[in-house]
């Protein structure tokens, strides 16, 4: 017979915030560690002569596929070991990679570089999403959730500014430097400040009821968790959602600054504040304002929060439509801005609604499928997939190829739009009982 559930302990709250804001600088440099190269495909490529595919690969697969292969792992071990620990190594690793990509003598080395940034962030966010749950409960969780989800545009907001700026002014190199850097002073932060929280120390009744249906307190083996899963259809659902939403905007956004660059006319520098300052803090905002309304609306489990996410992605279909076909800068920075902010909406409440929808025990593992899943299909498969269409589509439309891949590829949105309807009918009918153990 199972062990009845703890009591829940709410930490501090104060504390609480504090551990949001160090966890929302990780992210800030996890997210540019991994974006800048987006910024800097075209210059990069001019220096070692590199095709569209070449630098799909470079923004893509090099990056995707290590983070796929370690993710599950890092995953699994989240949700076994110390996460602050490994955190401070994750973090470690991947912006010491980033800061040596300024000394790339060829297209390998910062092949490399990348597959290494790739198999060590991968393990980045799911430890962050599993502190955070157990710092913040669930009525407060998707408005946290939203707080942290402002990293990358914060990051975005600060990093290419300076990042586009620098590279304008002393090359792309050393952009990498500014940008790898940081990561390795907050290391010291996190070894000094952060604790590490008991887990489940601030689940609701629901949450322990989930634990408790488990056959022991811990983690559950990946065929298990698999098969749990599966029977949650809700979970099943907004993952899926999230997934193909995030791939979309991954992909998007990888080529977005090659985008303006070649049909704009833009340069790096230009490109760089357009989106730190013309798209990002609108993103940040939403993200916020998009965990704040799910907590007003009755939290992850209303149906009606599932319905909303699946409209917001509908305005983000049409807003990247116009950004891909007007001939005016001013109305693509708005176009894309709108794109951003109505995908953000959905980010922070899908994650909350999956971690709460699944067991404690199983939150480091959930995240880590959740992040796997749209960085292999984003930051691999679309952003190579579309490298490689623009070059194949070039030689019959030109320039215009790369616009038209994109196009294309935004239409899979939809396919994540009907994901969110089917979860709000799941939602209905989900019960604690639906995340046991099989036998």
């Amino acid at each position: 017979m199972s062990a009845a559930p703890a009591p829940a302990i709410t930490p501090r709250p104060a504390y609480a915030r504090y551990v949001l804001a160090v966890l929302l600088c990780v992210y800030m440099i996890h997210h540019l560690d991994r974006m800048t190269i987006a910024l800097l495909l075209e210059p990069i490529g001019r220096e070692f002569h590199l095709s569209d595919a070449q630098r799909g690969l470079l923004a893509g697969i090099a990056y995707a596929i290590p983070f796929a292969l370690a993710g599950m792992p890092l995953g699994m071990l989240i949700d076994r070991v110390n996460r602050v620990r490994l955190l401070i190594v994750l973090l470690a690793i991947w912006s010491g990679l980033t800061a040596l990509c300024a000394l790339a003598s060829s297209f390998w080395w910062l092949l490399l570089a990348r597959v290494g940034v790739g198999a060590a962030e991968s393990g980045g966010t799911p430890a962050n999403m599993a502190i955070l749950s157990d710092y913040f409960p669930p009525e407060r969780r998707a408005r946290a959730f939203g707080v942290y989800y402002m990293g990358p545009h914060i990051g975005t907001v600060i990093g290419f500014a300076l990042a586009g700026s620098v590279a304008a002014a002393y090359g792309w190199r050393a952009a990498f430097l500014l940008v790898g850097l940081p990561g390795l002073l907050l290391v010291l932060v996190l070894a000094k400040t952060i604790r590490e929280p008991a887990r489940g120390a601030s689940s609701n009744a629901a949450e322990q009821a989930s634990a408790a249906l488990l056959s022991s307190q811990s983690a559950p083996p990946f065929g298990d968790f698999l098969r749990v899963l599966g029977r949650n259809r809700a979970a099943l659902h907004v993952l899926t959602a999230s997934t193909l939403s995030n791939m979309v905007a991954a992909g998007l956004f990888t080529w977005l600054p090659a985008f303006m660059i070649r049909l704009h006319g833009m340069n790096v520098r230009q490109v760089g504040f357009a989106i730190s300052l013309g798209m990002a803090p609108f993103a940040a905002a939403a993200s916020v304002l998009g965990g704040t309304l799910v907590d007003r609306l009755g939290g992850y489990r209303a149906p009606r929060v599932a319905m909303l996410l699946g409209l917001s992605l509908v305005v983000a279909t049409g807003a990247a439509i116009i950004g891909l076909t007007t001939p005016w800068v001013a109305l693509l920075i708005g176009a894309f801005a709108l794109q951003m902010v109505t995908h953000v909406l959905t980010v922070g409440p899908s994650y909350s609604a999956v971690l709460g929808l699944m067991p404690v025990h199983t939150r480091g593992l959930s995240g880590a499928l959740m992040q796997v899943s749209a960085n292999v299909l984003g930051f691999g498969v679309g952003a190579t997939l579309l490298g490689k269409l623009s070059d194949m589509l070039r030689p019959e439309f030109g320039v215009e190829s790369l616009r038209y891949t994109m196009l294309g590829f935004n239409l899979i949105e939809l396919w994540a739009v009907a994901h969110y309807l089917a979860a709000a009918g799941a939602l209905r009918r989900w019960t604690p009982a639906l995340v046991q153990r099989p036998a």
